[in-house]
């Protein structure tokens, strides 16, 4: 039986050797089918997989799957290898001496080189070439199968993949995976007169945002939490409810939403921080003072935004950057002890960090502030502003290529890579969305004349300029709220607005003014970039700066918070499936899923890698 297969598989594959004998008509074809023959070689895919694993080394989820492509490579020159050593079965008579081959791949038996996107080209390849018998090939696709199987199985995700797999399979499951929309309610917009800026809890839709942030608390030296203002704990009028209990009213609607108690702030800086983290023994007390304000206010968590550890400029002292990570570990370690003493749902905690690299290298350990948190929000925006004396773009999603180097790493994209970079997790990582646009004053024209082609004008960034006029309802100089821009686009005409390509963001441009901002368009652009690269949601300052009712840009209400929810709510194949498979009607933000999602894609990735590379090594 076995020698009437192996002579019908000899017979058949030198029948098949169409550009391997000499005398055929379709040897033109033969050094077309060698270059489709050697795309699929180990020549061509090693030397690509060392490159990529050194490219992508600073981001482990990234380089996993060319050190898993690297590793089954490797393994299937040692399997193929002894497997033809041992079997010692000659390659067809017809084969010519053009093989690229070493040691034992001077025999057949199997086939080291077959893939699944070009497989019947690559096959027909060996085949036509006279390098293989029919039955060769069949057993390297069996040998790459068996391969890409072993090297997935020993990766190190895949006993992350398997509680995956197991938390899929448990029906007591009720969860669904979604983006995070970290949105902030600013306690002095309640305060504003007229009806266009000013903002209270029942103007929110609920389910507009995931976590809403309450902008801000203090931290006093004394070692307390304590409100900004008098009305966010009481009504200014015999009982009426504060601004606190106002917005947790929103939770009776959608029971999904959390709110956060967010400290700090720019203009707080490091004022009673300081005194916080000095010591173990004010760290605790800060620490118990926190959960019972927490807990007395019915807030799900803290947001920790000091403005910064590490900044001298901002006050803060020596200590700043490792009492930060002191702190942080002792919330955290105590919100999970009260959790557990108590039955109650564990307290959050979170934090808004610096983008620029300057800051971050002197205020954090990111490797061990991150495994604290159950989520870092970057705020990627006001990277340039009036202060410079000069235009610049407030929230770039990318770099400019002729940038200098002081602000290569001033947009999103550089500012994300910086914090994965130093050890923090893509998933619990929040990029940051503004829904305000930074003005500028010109102090001298562009360089342009008015009868040139606006698509041909320079984008004016780096033309001296100083703060423009505060906004008619936001009062601010410098700043203008999205609607304010809006409102200056609609009408003035000169008011025009331009795309700029490399960074991804719109601006406005005439003969005085400048406006670096986000428009929907760029807003769904940075929530693809999210998604793509796998970061954990967004977070968005603030809910009063986008336009309530949409009256002023004709978008629909909160055009801009919608416009990156509408986008967030699309979530990638593998997150979508996995919804649809495993889990039920209720929602599971990122950081709950333990860095899940990660491993889930890199897990399909590195096995789409392994299956159709590893079976491909020309031996």
């Amino acid at each position: 039986m076995l020698k009437t297969l192996n002579t019908y598989d000899h017979d058949l594959s030198i029948q098949w050797a169409l550009c391997g004998r000499l005398t055929s008509p379709y040897l033109y074809l033969r050094k077309f089918i060698i270059v489709l023959e050697f795309s699929g070689s180990g020549y061509v895919w090693i030397p690509y997989s060392i490159i990529m694993i050194a490219i992508n080394y600073p981001l482990i989820t990234e380089a996993m799957r060319y050190i898993l492509l690297f590793t089954g490579l490797m393994f299937d020159i040692a399997v193929i290898g002894t497997t033809k050593w041992f079997v010692r079965r000659p390659r067809p008579m017809i084969n010519h001496d053009d093989v690229l081959s070493i040691g034992p791949d001077k025999f057949s038996f199997p086939s080291g080189l077959v893939i699944i996107s070009w497989l019947s080209a690559v096959v027909a390849s060996r085949v036509l070439l006279g390098r293989h018998y029919i039955s060769d090939v069949l057993a390297g696709v069996l040998f790459g199968i068996f391969e890409c199987a072993a090297i997935v199985r020993l990766s190190p995700f895949n006993d992350e993949h398997q509680q995956v797999q197991a938390n899929c399979q448990n029906d007591t499951s009720q969860s669904k995976f979604v983006y995070r929309r970290v949105c902030y309610f600013a306690n002095w917009a309640a305060k504003r007169t007229d009806n266009i800026s000013h903002l209270i809890p029942e103007d929110i839709d609920p389910f507009l945002c995931t976590h809403i942030n309450f902008a801000f608390g203090k931290v006093l030296e004394s070692l307390i939490l304590a409100p900004y203002e008098e009305d966010d704990l009481k009504g200014w009028t015999l009982n009426s409810k504060g601004m606190y209990e106002r917005l947790l009213t929103l939770k009776e609607i959608n029971p999904d939403l959390r709110v956060l108690l967010s400290v700090g702030g720019w203009t707080h800086a490091s004022r009673g921080f300081n005194d916080v983290s000095k010591n173990d023994a004010n760290i605790k007390t800060f620490v118990n003072n926190s959960i019972k304000f927490l807990r007395d206010n019915k807030f799900d968590g803290l947001d920790l935004d000091w403005e910064y550890p590490g900044a001298k400029d901002q006050g803060a002292e020596p200590h700043s950057k490792t009492g930060y990570t002191k702190l942080v570990k002792k919330l955290s370690e105590m919100f999970q002890e009260e959790a557990t003493q108590t039955g109650k749902e564990r307290l959050l905690l979170t934090c808004a960090t610096a983008a620029a690299r300057h800051r971050i290298e002197a205020g954090y350990e990111v490797k061990k502030v991150c495994k604290y948190f159950d989520f870092v929000s970057v705020m990627t925006y006001d990277y340039h502003g009036s202060w410079e004396g000069k235009t610049g773009h407030n929230s770039p999603l990318y770099g400019m290529r002729k940038e200098r180097k002081k602000f290569r790493e001033w947009n999103i994209n550089s500012s994300m890579n910086v914090w994965v970079e130093l050890g923090c997790s893509k998933e619990k990582l929040n990029i940051g969305l503004s829904a305000y646009g930074r003005a500028f004053s010109l102090l001298r024209e562009p360089g342009i004349t008015n009868n040139k082609s606006m698509r041909k004008k320079k984008s004016s960034i780096g033309l001296k300029a100083g703060a423009a006029e505060p906004g008619k309802y936001t009062r601010e100089a410098g700043v203008l709220s999205y609607y304010e821009i809006c409102e200056l686009i609609q009408k003035n005409p000169s008011n025009r607005v331009y795309w700029h390509r490399e960074m991804s963001v719109p601006y406005v441009s005439s003969k005085t003014l400048w406006i670096g901002y986000d428009n929907i368009r760029s807003v769904t652009l940075k929530m693809q970039f999210l998604k793509e690269h796998g970061y954990g949601g967004v977070i968005m300052w603030s809910l009063d700066l986008d336009d309530k009712t949409g009256e002023f840009c004709n978008e629909g209400s909160f055009p801009i918070f919608n416009a990156a929810k509408n986008e967030l709510l699309i979530l990638p194949d593998y997150l979508s499936n996995l919804n649809e498979k495993c889990f039920d009607n209720n929602t599971l933000s990122i950081e709950q899923f333990d860095s899940q999602s990660t491993i889930i894609g890199a897990i399909n990735l590195n096995f789409f890698f392994c299956f159709l590379l590893d079976i491909i090594i020309y031996i």
